[in-house]
């Protein structure tokens, strides 16, 4: 399996913050990319994140605040 394939699977399961880590991980000399173990915990720290940022995002949106609030 390649690395458009991997990519194009996590787009498909919307798993897009693990795929663009995916994508910038796999653009790095072989040297410099994390081990096994590192990668899997790096993928899902990020799309942790994102989840977690796309619902603050949402839930801001939602509030119907009067003045733009910054956390």
């Amino acid at each position: 399996m390649n690395t458009t394939q991997t990519t194009q699977q996590l787009h498909e399961l919307k798993l897009h913050a693990m795929a663009s880590l995916y994508e910038a991980i796999a653009q790095l000399p072989v040297h410099q990319q994390p081990q096994a173990h590192e990668l899997i915990a790096q993928l899902a720290q990020s799309e942790l994140l994102d989840r977690n940022d796309r619902k603050t995002k949402l839930l801001l949106k939602f509030s119907r605040l009067r003045y733009d609030a910054q956390l």
